[in-house]
């Protein structure tokens, strides 16, 4: 079980206290935060790498 997997069952189970729940949800909050930045960061890279392939065209031509 990885990190995020063990902070899905403590953030759901009542067994655990508030505050350990309160803590697992910011874990998975931050989680996906990171998942958006890196979904980001890979997009904008291939826009820019469209945008230089697009600009080395116009070069050539």
């Amino acid at each position: 079980m990885d990190y995020i997997e063990k902070a899905k069952f403590w953030a759901e189970n009542p067994c655990f206290d508030i505050e350990t729940q309160e803590e697992a949800r910011k874990i998975l909050k931050n989680q996906k935060r990171d998942l958006c930045k890196d979904s980001f960061g890979v997009f904008w890279n291939l826009v820019q790498a469209d945008f230089v392939e697009l600009w080395a065209w116009e070069q050539i031509e």
